[in-house]
């Protein structure tokens, strides 16, 4: 099934336990991350996480609070034969998106979902990694649906494809995109 937050949390000054080294700790500007290394769980709760390595889900991850995820250089990827979107972010969920190490990607498939759907009432904020893989009728890296919104800050969005429209990013009407910084680019529609 889908992903859950599991390992310690960690606050300045806080004794790591036996077995635990500084390689686990990670925090942002004075949050702390939670490492997310299991797939028990397809609903992330608010909260701080992040990647301790590579991981695959079969399911979508369902996004329904505030969730700030941290790809720390590692690869965040949908299982090939899994239909659907790897992030749905549902109405009043927010989902922040960065990676301090610079190499981080979320992955899709090409079995027709986006890499990340934000739903009405839905918020999608993106600081840095990247969105690619993914194959969808339209939107294969982001699509948005009426009263939803993403906000484009850093990252890159490539490699992406639609048969329909929007290859990196489709926006329905009423949808609300704003690119304040980033990278759209090598993504393909009309097939």
């Amino acid at each position: 099934e889908g992903a859950e937050a599991a390992g310690s949390v960690y606050e300045s000054g806080t004794q790591m336990q036996d077995g635990e080294d500084e390689e686990t700790k990670h925090t942002h500007t004075g949050q702390t991350y939670t490492a997310l290394e299991s797939k028990d769980k397809i609903e992330l709760s608010a909260g701080n996480y992040y990647l301790l390595g590579d991981l695959s889900t079969a399911e979508t991850l369902t996004i329904k609070d505030e969730v700030n995820l941290c790809l720390n250089g590692h690869t965040l990827s949908l299982a090939d034969g899994t239909m659907g979107s790897l992030f749905q972010i549902g109405d009043g969920g927010k989902l922040t998106l960065c990676d301090c190490e610079g190499k981080g990607k979320l992955v899709g498939n090409d079995d027709g979902g986006s890499v990340v759907t934000v739903a009405s009432g839905g918020t999608f904020d993106m600081y840095g990694g990247m969105i690619t893989g993914a194959k969808a009728t339209s939107g294969g890296g982001v699509y948005v649906n009426s009263n939803g919104t993403f906000i484009l800050n850093g990252g890159v969005i490539s490699g992406n494809h639609s048969t329909n429209s929007g290859g990196g990013v489709y926006v329905t009407s009423n949808g609300t995109f704003t690119v304040n910084g980033g990278v759209i680019s090598g993504n393909t529609g009309y097939d």
